[in-house]
């Protein structure tokens, strides 16, 4: 894993090392500088597999390439490659990605099952790529301005530049407060845009044009499979074991992440088979017994016979973290996981380079309660005509994290706004069973730019891989073609997945109820970190003009009297997240 800067233009190598000093936590074994003509690219490298140095920047004929990430068929890419008479001169798995972008272009990445941002320079037609893979794991940003194109694995290291502005992107600041995170190209800077999940932009330089492009699609729809259920289990259980296979190679000790949730523990179950002295950690919440599940994460570690670490969670040492999750996120993200996580990587850090992660599964196998199963398991035929014709509102009440609604939008924001428009939409008009959608929306933005983005760069920040078996794409496409029924059962989501680890995992791990991996926030904000509250809407000061600040001390006052309203919890959270950050790079209107 690895910290990726880069530029166009005359070589400059003060700003590429002001640039990569920025993102020293995501790799510390190598730092890399290097200047093809009108380019510089930068590099810092986490070493996973083959450790030998120099490898960066690859080269290829015209090409050259930087890359932050894991390509897990690299073997097999490899194979094929060996076969057309190309040769290797080391065993890393990125040295597969330049002949076969020689081959057959964009289309190669398609051919990638891995994790993965990465720039190719055309050192002979002047042009460049960036691309980021299918479900959005990596990070990578740019900017494209008078001075040139500048990208970078995360936003602090265009800032360094001085050739971006710092200027707020207000039309961020509505989708922000509704989603919790922003689900398009365009970030909190006016002068910056991402690379979406699996897109790719290509630069012109000689022009200064771009394209933008889709190399992959979420398989929205897919028609079901005519398989028996014990069909789909036995081909389900291959594919995980093939895939926590791939994930767990590499040239360093592997553990992984151990809530004691059915996720996590069947891919744990797994890793063990291939890593006998696998390390597990989990999270304990010391003043909550509602949050804390460090009591099942001990039964599965013991059953298992891993070599389980349980990392206590509690404000008072989380106070510094709050303080500054600005420069820990890099970007605003509603998501209060990131505390305990924050934590976990910090201790995992201490022991290991690489850690697995059950992310994902639940929008892949329905593991949401908003996903309305208990709704939609015997709804009369006449009600789901109904929802038909009248499933908007509910699609988009559920599906939405919804942090501010729409009204208290009005009060909050002084400026006008626009919600960027939902790609759900028409879908649901002709699928009564709008399930899939709804998992599909969740997919590619919930995950893919909220949920993926945090994780990255929270386990980043201690220079810590994260790795999630259940975004293999065979898996994706699998889950894709399952009939309902195969997922949701009773009050059960994720029913297949939970068939599958009752083989493996003790009843009470597999059937258990899902909670989420959530601290006790609400609380906190009430009593331990109730100075953080008014001290961060104090640092919305500058931006007044755009947000209501009576508005949010009201908010504030009502979190402070109540107890057990999520609601209140998650938008004072916003508040915090988002003047933190604006705070901590000194963000301009």
């Amino acid at each position: 894993m690895c910290g990726i800067v880069g530029f166009s233009g005359d070589k400059d190598a003060d700003l590429l090392s002001s640039m990569l000093a920025c993102v020293a936590h995501r790799g510390r074994d190598e730092a890399i500088q290097s200047f093809p003509k009108g380019m510089n690219l930068g590099m810092n490298r986490l070493a996973v597999i083959d450790l030998s140095k120099h490898l960066y920047p690859m080269r290829y004929k015209n090409y050259w390439m930087i890359f932050n990430g894991e390509i897990y068929n690299y073997r097999e890419l490899r194979h094929r490659l060996s076969q057309r008479g190309i040769r290797f001169q080391t065993t890393s798995d990125a040295e597969v990605i330049l002949p076969l972008f020689d081959l057959y272009g964009v289309d190669a990445l398609s051919k990638l099952e891995g994790m993965f941002a990465l720039s190719i320079f055309d050192e002979h037609k002047n042009t460049l790529l960036l691309a980021r893979d299918k479900a959005g794991e990596k990070p990578l940003y740019y900017a494209q301005n008078r001075y040139g194109v500048f990208f970078a694995s995360e936003l602090k290291s265009l800032l360094a530049t001085k050739r971006v502005s710092r200027e707020l992107n207000t039309h961020s600041l509505a989708d922000f407060f509704y989603y919790g995170s922003l689900e398009s190209e365009k970030t909190f800077l006016a002068d910056v845009q991402r690379v979406r999940p699996s897109g790719y932009i290509q630069f012109d330089l000689n022009r200064g044009r771009k394209k933008n492009g889709r190399y992959w699609r979420f398989p929205r729809g897919s028609k079901s499979v005519v398989r028996t259920f014990s069909e789909s289990l036995e081909i389900l259980d291959a594919l995980l074991r093939v895939s926590v296979q791939a994930r767990t190679r590499a040239d360093v000790e592997i553990g992984s992440f151990l809530s004691g949730g059915v996720d996590s523990s069947l891919l744990t179950y797994y890793a063990k088979l291939f890593h006998p002295t696998l390390r597990t950690f989990s999270v304990s919440f010391l003043d909550s017994a509602w949050s804390d599940e460090s009591g099942y994460s001990r039964q599965v570690a013991s059953f298992l016979g891993t070599n389980h670490t349980v990392v206590p969670c509690a404000a008072n040492n989380l106070t510094t973290v709050v303080t500054h999750i600005g420069r820990y996120l890099d970007e605003p993200v509603v998501d209060p996981a990131a505390l305990p996580t924050y934590l976990l990587a910090q201790k995992a850090s201490q022991h290991l380079k690489v850690v697995l992660s059950g992310v994902g599964a639940d929008e892949l196998f329905g593991g949401y309660y908003r996903y309305l199963l208990r709704f939609l398991q015997g709804t009369p035929l006449r009600m789901l005509r109904f929802l038909q014709h009248n499933s908007r509102g509910l699609i988009k009440h559920y599906t939405a994290q919804k942090i501010w609604n729409v009204d208290e939008l009005s009060h909050l924001l002084k400026i006008p706004y626009r919600l960027s428009a939902s790609t759900l939409g028409h879908r649901f008009t002709n699928n009564p069973t709008f399930v899939r959608p709804m998992m599909a929306k969740d997919f590619r933005h919930y995950l893919g730019e909220q949920i993926l983005m945090m994780q990255d760069k929270i386990t980043m920040c201690h220079t810590l891989e994260l790795r999630a078996p259940y975004l293999d794409t065979n898996i994706v496409q699998f889950s894709s073609q399952l009939p309902n029924s195969y997922l949701f059962r009773g009050i059960h989501g994720k029913y297949i997945l939970r068939k599958l680890a009752s083989r493996y995992l003790p009843p009470r791990i597999a059937w258990r109820l899902k909670r989420g991996f959530s601290p006790p926030l609400g609380r906190w904000l009430r009593e331990e970190f109730r100075e953080i509250v008014w001290e961060s809407i104090d640092m919305l000061k500058p931006y007044q003009e755009l947000i209501n600040l009576e508005y949010c001390r009201t908010a504030a006052r009502m979190h402070m009297s109540s107890a057990g309203n999520k609601g209140l919890r998650d938008k004072i959270w916003s508040l915090i997240v988002l003047a933190r950050w604006l705070d901590e790079y000194r963000i301009v209107i």
